[in-house]
């Protein structure tokens, strides 16, 4: 493959990282084989704007509002000036009308979406790499429209998927955790959990946590120095994937980083921080993968504490969690979403569903 992809997404404290960070597992699976991507953005955190330059993806600035008729019109200039043939567009501002200016300029569409947020889609694939993904959140699709679902096309970087084969192994009690609420806490979570960590009577407990932005690993620093444990914060880290298979024990919102998590076999608590989590957490449960604290705003510090506790002591919940979220993913989902875009011309409209053979 020697074609550029052309990828539309954006970053900010109120969003946060995730629809990047996941492009980005799309991108390195693209220059894998053998193309060249180029990432428009109307807002990118400085520290992910450096990673992405680092990772040989070339970024534009676009000065227009997010999924505006305008937006979409430079998304399909700056594709045209790359050579693109694909524009891959992901977030909630990416709606009917803009997809349907990227597909009548001709380009070729896939559409990153969780839950079905737009009224229309007449993208040429929608992927929704999430687990219990289903084909009647998009009914309204054009009659070419190929279907991406499930935890198979689950993007994950190659720091992950260099630890595919992990073999974990569980001790009778979780000594090291890990917290991380993604590329946003608008809900200050990191420090509740802090707080909470440092309420349990068990001064061996050594935690990692992985705060948002750097203005607040450097709020967060005296809190974490105020307690009897062992906790440091770190800002944006680059090896993600090593603090996951160190860690015993993950304190984490139900995001994108789940599947990261999943693959990587780590038993989790997990707070859905966001409407589209929701179904993502309770899925989890379902699957045995980790323990549902429910939605943000009925977490209490205390009822964290016991949770992270009675988790920590339980040897046999934390073993079936990390050989049920074993099951969930595999880390060739960039490879399989590849390959179906170079697919996508001769597949006949249908869906490709967790479990078809990719």
């Amino acid at each position: 493959m020697t074609a550029t992809l052309l990828v539309r997404a954006d970053s900010a404290a109120a969003i946060g990282a995730g629809h990047v960070m996941r492009c980005l597992a799309l991108a390195q699976g693209w220059q894998d084989a053998g193309g060249d991507v180029t990432l428009a953005a109307a807002s990118l955190d400085g520290t992910l704007r450096r990673r992405l330059i680092d990772e040989g993806v070339v970024v534009v600035d676009l000065d227009t509002p997010p999924g505006s008729r305008l937006d979409a019109e430079a998304t399909v200039h700056h594709a045209r000036q790359a050579g693109a043939e694909w524009v891959v567009a992901d977030g909630y501002n990416f709606d009917a009308a803009y997809q349907r200016c990227i597909h009548d300029a001709g380009l070729k569409l896939l559409v990153l979406d969780d839950y079905g947020h737009a009224e229309h889609y007449h993208a040429d694939l929608v992927l929704n790499l999430n687990l219990g993904a289903d084909e009647s959140l998009y009914a309204n699709r054009g009659p070419a429209t190929q279907l991406l679902l499930g935890t198979r096309y689950a993007l994950l970087r190659r720091d992950f998927r260099q630890h595919s084969d992990h073999e974990r192994s569980t001790p009778p009690v979780a000594r090291r955790l890990l917290v991380t609420f993604g590329g946003s806490d608008p809900h200050d979570l990191t420090a509740m959990a802090i707080r909470a960590i440092h309420s349990i009577d068990e001064p061996r407990l050594v935690t990692t946590v992985i705060a948002a932005s750097e203005d607040l690993k450097t709020r967060l620093g005296p809190l974490a120095a105020d307690g009897p444990q062992q906790i440091e914060v770190l800002g944006h880290v680059t090896d993600m994937a090593d603090h996951m298979v160190r860690a015993d024990l993950a304190i984490a919102a139900a995001g994108g980083t789940s599947w990261e998590r999943a693959l990587l076999k780590l038993p989790s608590l997990v707070v859905t921080i966001a409407e589209n989590q929701r179904s993502i957490a309770e899925a989890l449960q379902r699957a045995g993968a980790a323990t549902d604290l429910g939605w943000w705003r009925d977490v209490r510090e205390d009822t964290l504490a016991e949770a992270i506790r009675d988790t920590a002591q339980n040897e046999p919940l934390r073993r079936q969690q990390a050989a049920s979220a074993g099951r969930i993913v595999d880390g060739r989902g960039a490879q399989r979403v590849v390959q179906a875009m170079s697919r996508s011309r001769t597949m006949s409209s249908q869906s490709i569903a967790d479990g078809a053979d990719e």
